[in-house]
């Protein structure tokens, strides 16, 4: 996989690329400003689904390696959409199979409904900011996040990263040098100083994300709007979803004109592309049509 940056409106914005073929994007999760969410947290799946597939996994802006917006008001689900449909069209991608993780999953999601001939199916998992029944203000409030457990900083990148994995052993040394030394970035670290839990502005950006949630989910369950193959993947043991915050999405894609499947994973937490790669790859290559289900053997050995 290659390290590549490209500038969309004036803001420079880094990814990863690796493979030919039709696109498949990877989008992380993690709220403002990021902490350990970036694009590096795909690292057992780009290679994998390379083996088929253009894959592009970017830092959306105030993440990872990519810049911070001018001012905070560019977190805000609008603007990062944006800069993300921006990039897709500066790298001639359309008509991908979009992966999106916990907050990733909504801005996967927001790209479908306003950039459609972006995206020609979604992949979710475990997003409690997606999830009908939650207020933008209550997405995290699950105990790791509302005892402050995150940090946020490079020596902690692996009590973090750990931190929403069922087994912590899945975390690997590399996956926790390469967030290390991106959350040693100046910009980083600038930006856990700026954009700080329970400011106005963080408040404001909140508010914000219930607005964009409104409108996504009635956008959806519009009669005739929302016409995708969606794939829903979760992991049953998630300090921060349940499983049946899974069946929830899964009953209202349903309703859709679209198509839906679910495949829950036991005793895996909030990342089950870290936690279960092998079968996550295989599963996600049979449904985009690379493979057949009757292969799946034989890419998981």
């Amino acid at each position: 996989m290659e390290s590549k940056f490209a500038t969309i409106d004036g803001l420079r914005t880094h990814y990863l690329e690796a493979g030919e073929g039709s696109p498949v994007v990877l989008i992380h999760g993690g709220e403002p400003p990021g902490g350990v969410s970036c694009s590096h947290v795909w690292h057992k799946n780009i290679d994998a689904l390379a083996s088929a597939h253009r894959v592009i996994a970017p830092d959306l802006i105030g993440y990872g390696e990519s810049d911070n917006p001018p001012s905070n008001d560019g977190y805000r689900v609008e603007l990062m959409a944006a800069n993300l449909a921006g990039l897709l069209r500066e790298l001639d991608i359309a008509a991908a199979t979009v992966v999106g993780t916990s907050r990733g999953a909504f801005h996967a999601t927001y790209l479908a409904m306003i950039a459609p001939e972006l995206v020609s199916r979604l992949v979710l998992t475990n997003s409690a900011s997606l999830t009908p029944h939650y207020p933008a203000n209550q997405v995290d409030q699950h105990p790791l996040v509302s005892s402050g457990y995150f940090k946020g900083d490079a020596a902690n990148a692996r009590h973090d990263l750990e931190g929403l994995n069922y087994d912590p052993s899945t975390v690997e040394d590399e996956c926790v040098e390469r967030v290390a030394a991106m959350l040693r970035l100046p910009h980083r670290m600038q930006a856990q100083k700026d954009f700080v839990r329970g400011s106005n502005e963080f408040n404001d950006y909140r508010v914000d994300l219930q607005q964009r949630k409104d409108a996504l989910l009635n956008w959806i369950r519009t009669d005739g709007a929302f016409d995708l193959p969606v794939g829903i993947i979760w992991g049953a043991s998630d300090v921060g979803t349940t499983v049946d915050d899974g069946l929830e999405l899964f009953q209202m894609f349903a309703e859709t004109e679209g198509s839906v499947r679910l495949l829950i994973f036991d005793h895996c937490g909030h990342r089950p592309f870290m936690e279960r790669p092998e079968e996550f790859n295989s599963w996600v290559l049979s449904f985009t049509g690379a493979i057949g289900v009757g292969n799946l053997r034989e890419v998981t050995n």
